[in-house]
């Protein structure tokens, strides 16, 4: 299907280096909402692909949910929203890879799958999986009804892959 897309890949990993959301700066209402659209576009992207890019759903999953919450509400509800948005869409292909026993990761891998300090379990773990988990379910009773929503359409995604499997 997208067999003419040959640069995609450093295409996004060159506006990943744009995430709003990654300093300590505020961002404006505009520059995270480009953010949300972004990765929803790539969730989508890859909910029909063979191939997923694990690193881009895990990145956004550890600054969602294995670190402590941003002192800005509105940074909190983009990585919340945005973590949710790759599990509604790629919980099962996320799910197959955490679930996979898979071999121990060299050191570049391993530096992209680290877990964030809130966060004690390997990397590719179905333990991480069940982390996000638990923690998705408690920061969403903290946020706006529009991001508990989606985060728990999220959770039911997550129910929806471990049942497949």
């Amino acid at each position: 299907m997208w067999k003419n897309l040959p640069n995609i890949s450093p295409c996004v990993r060159e506006k990943w280096d744009t995430d709003p959301t990654a300093d300590d700066e505020d961002s404006s209402e505009e520059e995270l909402a480009k953010w949300k659209n972004l990765n929803s576009f790539i969730a989508r992207f890859m909910t029909n692909q063979t191939v997923i890019w694990l690193h881009l759903p895990v990145w956004q999953l550890r600054k969602a949910l294995e670190w402590p919450l941003d002192d800005s509400k509105d940074i909190t509800e983009c990585q919340l929203w945005v973590a949710s948005e790759w599990l509604i869409h790629c919980a099962g292909p996320i799910f197959k890879e955490m679930s996979s026993n898979p071999p121990d990761l060299d050191p570049s891998d391993a530096g992209s799958f680290r877990t964030g300090p809130l966060c004690d379990a390997e990397p590719l773990s179905v333990e991480r999986w069940q982390f996000w988990r638990k923690r998705l379910s408690d920061v969403a009773t903290d946020v706006s009804a529009g991001v508990a929503g989606h985060a728990n359409e999220a959770l039911r995604s997550m129910d929806a892959a471990e049942a497949d499997v």
